[in-house]
């Protein structure tokens, strides 16, 4: 009994320990998140190797492809651009630290339904954190400026004291906003606390979009609502009664947010009407495809037959087309973009994985879905790699916790 206790609060030091290293991180402490990750990372891989956590070859295929990948993109990058080689750190040691940490901070002695909490938790941290840090910006930013150009969208950096891309910190909403789908599909799951939180955070995050004129969120919002919904219904085997009950709660609260609207209740019409979102989007006109960052991405995916090596020699209308999977291909060629795609599949089939399996609660199978679909919206129409890279420090992280995850399943089913 003795010995099971020292276990159980062993293992919980140091998931304390990875916590508070997620919520530094997230919250970009001091300004050097990187660092945090990166360093604190080494020394998270070094407490859970002494404690016995052990890999598989599934685990070594895809760290070889991650470390494959950071190490061509780093050559090509330093070839290309004439990079500090010391830069090349980030692409090739934070995405396989993360990677390794988020497998490893799985615990095989423990159940399935331990390690999903153990995800669920992480992910609540982090997107608290990433939270944080963006409206601590905003409301830095509104005290000392009043308020966010339209014509330069840029907000202030609590950290950093300089004046960094509104979209930047519009990215790192997206996840606790996405929060809000699994809550309203399976409010039980979460604690009283927790839904508070996502709630308040959700419409904090909505009405900061407005004010910095962002339109990212409200769309991957809008898409991952859809597609969670559909997988909502697969789960429930399209229970008539349960698609109704969400259709009428969705239909009461579009009547209701269409009266605050219409009659200006508790100012809603006036404050969207004076917010940047509201003026950019009376200047933009045309088309989808006549979005610039759409030209980009075709005209990115064209010029790759062209240019095989990248190189940035497409002639683009943007610094770059503004996707992870086509900003890699643009800059280093189809060598990177081959070993990322490769990656993102895993990715993919790891999650269906999870969706398929008996072992977990639907709840979290659609939490994960939800914070999935979000953050690969999020990295195809954003400048990952040279302006969001947080989001892709979580897709690595996630992508080892899920990996993790499945070889726990996996290992019980066979034995």
């Amino acid at each position: 009994m003795i010995q099971t206790k020292v276990r159980d609060n062993s293992i919980f030091s140091i998931n304390t320990i990875l916590i508070l290293w997620l919520a530094l991180w997230s919250v970009n402490f001091m300004g050097q998140g990187t660092n945090i990750v990166m360093f604190g990372g080494i020394i998270l891989i070094i407490i859970f190797l002494f404690k016995g956590r052990s890999i598989s070859f599934s685990f070594l295929i895809i760290f070889y492809i991650i470390f494959l990948f950071g190490a061509l993109y780093s050559i090509f990058l330093n070839y290309y651009f004439d990079y500090d080689i010391l830069r090349g750190y980030r692409e090739l040691f934070i995405p396989i630290t993360l990677f390794t940490i988020g497998f490893l901070s799985m615990d095989k002695k423990k159940s399935v339904m331990y390690n999903a909490k153990l995800i669920k938790n992480f992910f609540i941290t982090i997107s608290f954190f990433l939270f944080l840090y963006a409206i601590l910006n905003l409301i830095s930013h509104l005290n000392l400026f009043g308020e966010v150009l339209i014509y330069e969208r840029k907000i202030y950096d609590i950290w950093s004291k300089e004046l960094v891309e509104a979209t930047a910190q519009g990215s790192r909403l997206t996840l606790i906003t996405s929060m809000l789908i699994p809550w309203i599909l399976y409010r039980q799951s979460f604690s009283k606390v927790s839904g508070i939180c996502i709630i308040s955070c959700a419409l904090i995050s909505i009405i900061s979009t407005l004010i910095m004129g962002n339109r990212s969120l409200l769309m991957i919002l809008g898409i991952t609502l859809s597609i969670t919904f559909i997988l909502y219904l697969k789960q429930n085997n399209n229970d008539i009664k349960r698609t109704v009950q969400f259709l009428i709660i969705l239909f009461i609260v579009a009547v209701l947010c269409i009266i605050l609207f219409v009659y200006d209740i508790f100012g809603v019409k006036t404050f969207y009407e004076s917010s940047s979102l509201y003026m950019r989007m009376e200047k933009s006109s045309g088309s989808w495809f006549e979005d610039p960052r759409v030209k980009a991405w075709i005209m990115a995916f064209v010029g790759l037959y062209f240019n095989p090596m990248g190189g940035s020699k497409t002639q683009l209308e943007l610094s770059i087309p503004h996707n992870l999977w086509l900003d890699i291909a643009y800059t280093t060629g189809v060598i990177p973009f081959t070993l990322i795609v490769i990656i993102t599949l895993f990715y993919i089939f790891l999650i269906i994985r999870l969706f398929r399996t008996d072992e977990l609660p639907e709840s979290f199978k659609i939490f994960v879905c939800a914070i999935s679909i979000a953050l690969l919206l999020n990295l195809m129409i954003e400048p990952i790699l040279s302006g969001h890279y947080v989001l892709f420090m979580i897709f690595m992280f996630q992508l080892g916790l899920i990996q993790g995850l499945v070889n726990k399943i996996k290992s019980e089913n066979s034995g």
